[in-house]
């Protein structure tokens, strides 16, 4: 339970703290969009300071989906990755993220969406293909679901944050 010290990158970690800072002091305060800014810093931070916490099966399922994100994943497929039954594995994700193996999934291709959205000019279409979405209009509604705006929105809040500070 030592601290640890490590040379990291803190721009990621500082732009996603601008961003939860900005959507609370000067955006709708929507709680959608602030679950995100704090999932991407809890998963950034957590990589960091908490590696060898975790069940290294369950890692290595979301390490082989984060490798894949446009793999149309199963729960059959990562129980076996992870050499344990689907319920086992249901349970242990709940048990370390809180959600089912399946809202982890979509949750890792929402958040390195958003990543995308923020880091380049490619494509919504292109984006939603590159997470595991063959429908532009799935993933919009799933982004919004998940983020409390669409990802066209989504970018444009981030530009202006990166404008403005």
């Amino acid at each position: 339970m030592a601290p640890v010290l490590a040379p990291f990158d803190a721009r990621p970690l500082r732009h996603a703290i601008l961003g939860l800072y900005n959507e609370v002091t000067y955006g709708t305060q929507d709680m959608g969009s602030c679950s995100l800014w704090v999932d991407l810093m809890e998963r950034y931070i957590a990589r960091l300071a908490d590696p060898w916490r975790r069940d290294e099966r369950i890692v290595a399922v979301f390490n082989a989906v984060l490798d894949a994100l446009d793999e149309p994943w199963r729960l059959e497929d990562l129980a076996e990755i992870a050499g344990i039954s689907a319920e086992h594995l249901r349970r242990s994700c709940r048990k370390a993220f809180g959600r089912t193996p399946m809202q982890q999934v979509t949750h890792l291709r929402i958040q390195h969406a958003a990543h995308r959205l923020v880091t380049t000019n490619d494509s919504v279409d292109l984006i939603a293909h590159e997470v595991g979405y063959e429908n532009p209009f799935a993933f919009s509604n799933t982004f919004k679901r998940m983020t409390g705006v669409r990802p066209s929105q989504f970018r444009i809040r981030s530009n202006q944050l990166e404008n403005s500070g």
